[in-house]
């Protein structure tokens, strides 16, 4: 397929370009509308379908027994071995017995249980979908509606965060708990505060170092303020200049324009864009620099364009229009000097890594304009009340908030558990990337405030403990829900991450009612969404549970050798891809970007994952072992096992059951089925033949990004109880081994369960085939990811060039939002 480029919705201009990225993983599809359900829960079955078989009891239609297997490695395995008591080693069954029911869910069209289900949050602050979402404003349901849309970017850019975020204290009362709002100031519910502002207050004076997101010296503060002070003198010139044109320049072009090309985000945008651009094109990339003052040349030949055109179309004097140039013209040099203080920050401002969040009670004084003259430390210098806050030092962040006092006079707001649980989801998630390794921090130091930013963000776990001076300042958005108030997102930031529209859970489908899948009927389930079930385990038929037991017992894999004689400690980049990632996790129909921000009836998951099998294994850099999310772990050579086998002891399953799960276990003994020659013939253009097969593998244990775990898995033999034998006798053991031949009739009857030979052509089967074939090392090209190291290292392009880091990162950058899936076989 080819490595295309389209677009995604990421700017008021409207899309940037798609590149699409091979990883370590892909998918098999699944169909929401084809799941199966062969099973009824309850002792009343309906609709045709099976009840599930007691455990008690050995059913004489049914086939119950063992199968056994052999393992063997074909690259190293990054695994846990346990020694056994005595002497020996063994590895645990449910190493395998989770290779065994992934494959069980995906062959069988079952419900897909482990993708999680909670609700996805995101923070995205180029997004105007996430300013939407996050400010509460809603776009026009009309396409054709451009003046309501345009109306909606405006007011996107012209307000600040300020009006659209409360803020409030945490509160608990009888295990509840709810929010009281803070003061607002105006119509802000806070001020954010420039730093290099507020190091001129007289909290500026304050010696305590990881209060201040920056270094700063007196040459700095004095570059700072000479900019701000400019900035403030064209501010009150351009003030000066409007008041006569108030009305006529009241939602003016060029203002409009100002609000949208000329927000810093809007140009970091089209900074980005330029870059991408030359990369593709393999062309040199010029200074950050020097690309954005190109843009910001073009901007003002447009503004002077707007300009000239706004004075003919009102027919202004040559007084006014000269007047009117002059606001726009120190307007820009204006806007200059905010993005040149702004570029001071990036350039000059050097990160203070000692920073820890903070919460102070302050005193401050403010101007007519409700704006911050002074902040003081000392409680009592001011009569007004508040707290400055600030909760990280991310490479974005220039200000701190000033919040009020708690406002008495204000309703309470409730906190739901859902959002509750949705925060402390998120926060297990959190990696604080600015206390990383290699920053002049010792190893204490760095361990210290990472406990220190986990400490401060559990507002509900340790709410007693944050609590015990002053109520944590919380930030948050409401909904109202049945007349009622409540919390629906909320942060330690006013950036909050907040939930997308659409959840997995709407992409999944629903289950049936009183059915149950063939990876459920196999390996059992506890339903905690239907109570009263009647329990097929149980000797009354009356009885009620929510759980079925497995019918599979793995016991645990044998161990001949001694692994420990090539046993070494490799260290890896072990990340964990998440649905969040919806350029990966989506299906892409490669014109515009699909996200959970869209509505669910337009979004597909591709499927279930699966990491790709590798022809060669590749070693983790050993500069792994510097990076924070680096893992160490034991690596034991593919020699060193002289055996490894392993039984899958089974009750009570059918004929069709008994092909599912030899299938499972070795999908290369499809070649004895009835149905093998239809897989070779509708398969031809992928090569599927004899050959074909003797290159398909499992992958099993840790690191297989890397190719490590490729292993094959033999079925050795089948072993039946008679079921002539009534039960006690089958308690002394009576298994016969079961001839090859009875195996095609179990595989054949699976198949023909499942549809024949239309499940044959179905997209799944193909792309399951696939999964499990090797895949070659130049499949993978040399933009794409081919394993985790990839983050952490400097790649460079065919002619020895660095590629789009020029320097390399010290922690995981993750991907890029305009990177999508590169699919090994669109299916």
């Amino acid at each position: 397929m080819a490595n295309r480029k389209d677009k995604t919705r990421n700017s008021n201009q409207g899309s940037v370009n798609l590149i699409q990225k091979r990883l370590p993983y892909d998918f098999v599809p699944f169909d929401k509308d084809q799941y199966r359900f062969p099973y009824a829960a309850s002792t009343s079955p309906d609709g045709g379908k099976m009840l599930l078989p007691r455990h008690d009891r050995v059913e004489r239609e049914r086939l119950s027994g063992e199968l056994r297997y052999k393992i063997t490695p074909h690259s190293d395995l990054v695994i846990e071995i346990r020694e056994k008591y005595g002497g020996g080693h063994f590895i645990s069954g449910s190493v395998v017995r989770g290779k065994f029911r992934s494959n069980v869910e995906m062959l069988s069209r079952s419900y897909p249980e482990f993708v999680n289900r909670a609700p996805l949050m995101y923070r995205d602050l180029q997004s105007d979908d996430y300013k939407e979402q996050l400010f509460g404003l809603k776009k026009s349901d009309q396409e054709s509606d451009q003046e309501s849309d345009q109306e909606l970017e405006q007011e996107l850019d012209l307000k600040e965060i300020e009006h659209y975020i409360r803020v409030g204290f945490l509160h608990k009362s009888d295990g509840k708990f709810f929010i009281v709002p803070a003061e607002k100031f105006g119509d802000k519910y806070f001020l954010s505060i420039p730093e290099h502002r507020l190091r001129n207050m007289e909290v500026g004076r304050c010696a305590k170092s990881s209060l201040w997101l920056y270094y700063w010296n007196d040459e700095i503060i004095n570059q700072f303020e000479r900019l701000q002070q400019q900035i403030d003198q064209l501010t009150r010139e351009i003030k000066k200049l409007r008041e006569p044109y108030r009305q006529i320049l009241k939602d003016c072009p060029m203002s409009r324009w100002f609000s949208s090309c000329m927000a810093f985000t809007q140009i970091r945008r089209d900074i980005n864009a330029t870059v991408e651009i030359l990369q593709s094109e393999k062309k040199e990339i010029p200074d950050e620099i020097e690309i954005a003052n190109e843009l910001i040349e073009c901007r003002r030949d447009h503004l002077n364009e707007l300009t000239n055109l706004f004075i003919e179309e009102n027919g202004l004097s040559d007084s006014q229009a000269a007047d009117i140039k002059e606001i726009y013209k120190k307007t820009f040099e204006r806007w200059q000097l905010k993005w040149e203080l702004e570029n001071q920050y990036k350039s000059n401002g050097k990160r203070n890594k000692k920073f820890k969040p903070y919460q102070l009670r302050v005193s401050y004084d403010l101007d007519d304009n409700v704006g911050v003259r002074d902040v003081s430390l000392n409680f009592d210098k001011y009569k007004r009340k508040g707290y400055l806050f600030n909760s990280t030092n991310a490479s974005s962040k220039r200000s701190h908030y000033l919040v009020g006092s708690p406002d008495l006079s204000e309703s309470v707001v409730n906190i739901k558990d859902e959002v509750i649980n949705a925060y402390n989801r998120n926060l297990g998630r959190m990696r604080f990337p600015q206390v990383r390794r290699g920053q002049d921090l010792s190893e204490q130091e760095r361990r210290e405030l990472i406990k220190d930013f986990i400490r401060f963000y559990s507002l509900f776990d340790r709410y007693d403990e944050l609590s015990n001076k002053d109520e944590p300042i919380i930030f948050y958005r409401t909904e109202i829900n049945e007349k009622t108030t409540t919390v629906a997102d909320l942060g330690r930031t006013p950036y909050m991450k907040i939930f997308y529209e659409t959840k997995p859970e709407h992409l999944l489908g629903s289950k049936p009612a009183n059915s149950v899948d063939y990876a459920g009927a196999l390996f059992g389930y506890v339903d905690e969404a239907s109570p009263g079930l009647s329990s097929p385990d149980s000797s009354s038929p009356d009885s009620s549970s929510r759980s079925y037991k497995s019918r599979l017992i793995f016991r645990p894999v044998e161990i001949k050798g001694d692994p420990g004689r090539t046993r070494k400690v490799r260290h890896f980049i072990l990340m964990t891809p998440q649905p969040t990632a919806s350029g990966m996790y989506l299906r892409q129909d490669g014109t515009i970007k699909k996200t959970y921000a869209d509505p669910a009836s337009t979004l597909e998951f591709n499927g279930l994952k699966y990491y790709h099998v590798r022809k060669s294994q590749r070693e983790p850099s050993d500069a792994n072992e510097q990076e924070r999310f680096s893992s160490a772990r034991y690596v034991y050579g593919a020699n060193c096992f002289e055996e490894l086998s392993g039984t899958v002891a089974f009750k009570n399953l059918t004929r069709a059951e008994m092909g599912l799960l030899l299938l499972a276990t070795d999908i290369r003994l499809i070649r004895q089925s009835k149905f093998w020659e239809k897989v070779r013939i509708n398969y031809s253009a992928l090569h599927v033949n004899e050959h074909f097969l003797d290159r398909c593998f499992e992958l099993i244990g840790g690191a297989k990004p890397y190719g490590y775990g490729k292993v094959t898995i033999d079925v050795l033999d089948l072993r039946l109880e008679d079921t002539d034998y009534d039960f006690e006798k089958l308690m002394l053991g009576n298994a016969k081994q079961e001839p090859q031949e009875k195996w095609k009739e179990y595989i054949d009857a699976f198949l023909e369960e499942m549809g024949g030979e239309a499940f044959i052509k179905s997209a799944l089967f193909g792309a399951y085939l696939i999964s499990k074939s090797e895949m070659a090392d130049d499949e993978f090209g040399e933009d794409d990811i081919r394993d985790w190291d990839y983050f952490v290292r400097s790649s460079k392009d065919k002619n020895g060039r660095i590629s789009f880091r020029k320097k390399k990162p010290k922690t995981p950058t993750g991907y890029k939002k305009n990177w999508i899936l590169k699919r090994r076989f669109n299916m």
